[in-house]
């Protein structure tokens, strides 16, 4: 019996039912024995309360059986091997800034100055700085380099370029871009435009204009403008159903691509006063 029961080692023991398993297994052994078993008509020493007696002795021995099977599973499951831990090379943040500004192309890979880029920091580090030890990775990335992250990537990098060069991986790369676009999105000091309310703003914005419009020597071409507004359609993917009732609105004929279209004004300094992005009523 012992022997038997070693054979089924191999054997896929489901985790459900194992009752119905040993019955199963006691049943293969009946089979096996009346292979061998000589049957005497007028035998009556075998009784139905022996066959009973014999049967629950298979059936408790099925059942430990399966227990040991399923122990032993266990074990070897807890001897896995771990997936090995990534070691990435992150370096500063201030090396890699200094080298934008050394080479000159700081405002190219970023689409603003370092005085800029600084001051937009300062404003946003309270919010991207670390709390406390017991939130994820992404947490414990200096707010600098969650800042150029996003902003590179922003400006047309790849994702992948910036895990490589800032030594994250790719989930805590997302994870920072959302908390950067997240905070820049509720800070009060960011992205509100000063539309002018009087007619006294309204002449200071026409005047600051007029000093750049017309040829060299001949300023003052626009007199009466307090902003140039203008378009864009920013490429994206094509939403799907659960998306949007009709993602067919956001192909555009003229472009022949999908995305959004934006619309924005600013002033005679470059500050965006108005966007507007179609949204679905």
């Amino acid at each position: 019996m012992a022997a038997e029961v070693g054979n089924h080692n191999n054997v896929d023991v489901p985790d459900l039912f194992p009752y119905d398993k040993a019955l199963s297994f006691v049943h293969d052994e009946e089979k096996e024995d009346d292979k061998f078993e000589d049957f005497d008509d007028d035998d009556d020493s075998s009784t139905d309360e022996e066959d009973s007696q014999c049967r629950s002795k298979r059936v408790i021995l099925a059942l430990m059986a399966y227990q040991l099977i399923k122990k032993s599973g266990k074990k070897n499951r807890s001897h896995r091997q771990r997936r090995k831990m990534l070691h990435r090379n992150r370096q500063k943040a201030c090396s890699l800034l200094q080298e934008g500004i050394d080479d000159g192309l700081f405002k190219q890979e970023y689409r603003m100055g370092p005085a800029s880029f600084q001051k937009l920091v300062d404003l946003l580090r309270d919010d991207l700085r670390p709390h406390n030890t017991s939130q994820t990775r992404c947490d414990f990335i200096d707010p600098e380099t969650k800042v150029m992250m996003t902003l590179r990537w922003l400006a047309g990098g790849q994702y992948v370029d910036q895990c490589r060069r800032n030594g994250v991986s790719k989930p805590a790369f997302f994870r920072c871009a959302a908390q950067v676009i997240n905070a820049i999105n509720r800070h009060p000091d960011i992205g509100n435009p000063k539309w002018p309310r009087t007619i006294d703003d309204c002449d200071e914005i026409a005047q600051e204009w007029a000093k750049l419009s017309g040829p060299h020597g001949a300023k003052g071409l626009l007199m009466t403008v307090i902003g140039m507004l203008d378009g864009i359609l920013v490429k994206t993917i094509s939403p799907s159903m659960k998306e949007t009732k009709r993602p067919d609105d956001y192909r555009s004929g003229h472009k022949k691509a999908i995305g959004l279209n934006v619309q924005a004004m600013c002033d005679a300094s470059f500050p965006i006063l108005f966007s507007k992005v179609p949204r679905e009523d």
